[in-house]
């Protein structure tokens, strides 16, 4: 288990539910329907990053094959992501 891939997933949990709260609080002000959708993406890259943080640190789920490239781009989907939501 490398560090690498510890810190990169944290990194996508964390930033992922940042972007579900931002989501779901922008779809309140403004009756965006393409908000749920980013929203529902981010959630689903939160709930990969919870299943692999648990098959990182236990083995009550089956591991999953984390490489650190493809952490890496799943962080930069969540950034660019991030970025579709608050362009205008």
């Amino acid at each position: 288990m490398e560090l690498i891939q510890i810190v990169l997933t944290s990194c996508l949990t964390v930033l992922s539910l940042g972007m579900i709260l931002i989501s779901i609080l922008s779809y309140r002000t403004s009756k965006n329907k393409k908000l749920l959708f980013v929203g529902l993406a981010f959630l689903i890259l939160f709930l990969k990053g919870i299943w692999q943080s648990i098959s990182l640190f236990t083995t009550v789920l089956p591991p999953v094959t984390i490489d650190s490239f493809q952490v890496f781009f799943d962080v930069l989907i969540v950034v660019i992501l991030f970025g579709a939501t608050l362009k205008r």
